[in-house]
């Protein structure tokens, strides 16, 4: 099968080429996809092929298991497609050379996996503690290290650690817009007024030509029903769950940026 994205805008002239076989057990897999076009820098034509083969490969399995079993666990089942993930989630050096640390006393990495940032972070600021967030079955692999509290929970439910700083790495655009709120509501009540916010994703722009944003965001639609935002997008989001838009800071990755706002 060859998919054309050459008419629809943002991904004009974007030829993505897939093969798909029956396994043994009769599923239908892809095994191959091929992004074909000069044009598209290097660094996006290795991200857009390992994205799509890795997450978009569900696809092609049967709609009821997806939705039974969810997606982080059909991306559990293929290795493939948890590299592929990692790598989405990846740029951290990016990150952590962007951004001062090291004035917080305690950072909490909300849904931060198994701590790769919150590592990160504890290297670049050896003054500061990081608190990791997430799931149990999540948290359970994670790396220990000094000054580093783990805390397993369910953002949507559980209370958060209260903290200095907040940090939602590619965790908003996993969400519509519903759920994007109430996961900014929960930080809040945990923030105290004058706290920060690091919300942090490839954040939609308007320039024309390709950015790793638009691949991102379909991306984010086909998988899990979320979506990148503008900044503008975020800025009002941020009012209407007692926040404001501090600033917005660019990194040298094109699919993590750092939007900073404080609690009010």
């Amino acid at each position: 099968m060859q998919l054309s994205c050459s008419s629809v805008s943002p991904f004009r002239r974007c030829t993505i080429a897939a093969k798909f076989v029956r396994a043994a057990q009769g599923e239908i897999g892809m095994t191959e996809m091929i992004t074909v076009e000069s044009s598209v820098p290097p660094f996006m034509r290795s991200f857009t092929t390992a994205m799509l083969y890795g997450l978009w490969g569900w696809l092609t399995r049967p709609l009821q298991l997806v939705v039974k079993a969810g997606v982080p666990d059909v991306l559990g089942e293929r290795p493939q497609s948890a590299a592929a993930s990692t790598m989405a989630m990846g740029s951290l050096g990016g990150i952590v050379s962007a951004y001062d640390f090291s004035r917080f006393d305690v950072v909490a990495d909300i849904g931060g996996g198994q701590g790769a940032l919150a590592r990160a972070i504890l290297e670049r600021a050896p003054n500061t503690q990081a608190i990791l967030f997430d799931l149990p079955d999540v948290v359970a692999g994670a790396v220990p290290a000094e000054r580093l509290q783990v805390q397993a929970g369910n953002f949507l439910r559980d209370p958060l650690p209260p903290a200095d700083l907040h940090i939602l790495k590619l965790i908003l655009h996993d969400w519509p817009d519903a759920t994007a709120l109430t996961i900014l509501s929960a930080v809040r009540r945990a923030a105290r007024v004058g706290g920060k916010l690091l919300v942090i994703e490839a954040l939609m722009t308007d320039k024309a030509g390709f950015h790793a944003s638009h691949i991102m965001n379909i991306s984010m639609l086909a998988m899990v029903g979320g979506r990148e935002r503008t900044p503008d997008q975020l800025r009002r989001m941020f009012i209407d769950t007692g926040f404001r838009l501090v600033r917005v800071i660019p990194t040298d990755s094109p699919i993590a940026q750092i939007v900073e706002a404080e609690a009010v």
